[in-house]
C-alpha cells in the first residue's frame, strides 16, 4: 500500500471532521452530521476503489463549506474542511496514476515528492485563505459561489502544472 493511499483516509477524515465540528461549534447539530455521512460513503467508496467518487467527494465538500459560511459557520473549519477536502481528491488521484506504475524502480522518490508538493501547496492555500478571512469584503452568495469555482478552478490548474500534466 502507498503513501498517498494511507494518507487519504486522513485526509478524508480532516474534511468531514473540520465541516462537522465548525457545523456543531455553530449550533448546526442537524447539519453537523451530514458531512460524517459524506465522509464516511467517501471511505467506502475508496475501500471498494470506485474512482469515480473522488471528485464527486470533493465537489459536495466544497458545497458543504461554501453552505456552511453562507450558514454563518465558522469560516476557518469550513477553509480546513476544504483542504483536506483538495488534499482526498488529490492524494486519490494521484494514487490511481501510480496503479499501473508499481514496480517501476523510484516511484517511492517520486510519491515522496508529490507528497512534499501536496503539503506546500496546501500550507501555502491555508495561509493565503487564512489571510483573505481577515479582510472583511461583503459579497453576495453568488458572487461567493463564483469566486469558489475560480479558486477550484485555479487550484486545480496549479496541481496539474505541479503535477506535469500539463502547461
Amino acid at each position: 500500500m502507498s503513501m498517498s493511499e494511507k494518507l487519504a483516509p486522513l485526509a478524508i477524515a480532516l474534511a468531514s471532521g473540520a465541516l462537522a465540528l465548525g457545523a456543531a461549534l455553530g449550533g448546526q447539530w442537524l447539519w453537523a452530521g451530514l458531512p460524517l455521512v459524506l465522509g464516511a460513503l467517501w471511505f467506502i467508496a475508496l475501500r471498494r476503489g470506485w474512482r469515480w467518487v473522488s471528485p464527486v467527494g470533493l465537489a459536495l465538500t466544497v458545497a458543504a463549506a461554501a453552505a456552511g459560511v453562507y450558514l454563518g459557520l465558522a469560516p476557518g473549519m469550513m477553509l480546513l474542511g476544504v483542504v483536506g477536502g483538495l488534499a482526498a481528491w488529490d492524494l486519490q488521484s494521484f494514487g490511481h496514476s501510480l496503479d499501473g506504475v508499481r514496480f517501476v524502480e523510484g516511484t517511492r522518490n517520486l510519491e515522496r515528492r508529490h507528497l512534499l508538493r501536496l503539503l506546500a501547496v496546501a500550507a501555502l492555500g491555508l495561509l493565503v485563505a487564512g489571510v483573505g478571512l481577515g479582510i472583511d469584503v461583503q459579497l453576495s452568495f453568488g458572487m461567493l459561489m463564483v469566486t469558489g469555482l475560480l479558486l477550484m478552478v485555479g487550484m486545480a490548474q496549479v496541481i496539474r502544472l505541479l503535477r506535469g500534466d500539463g502547461a
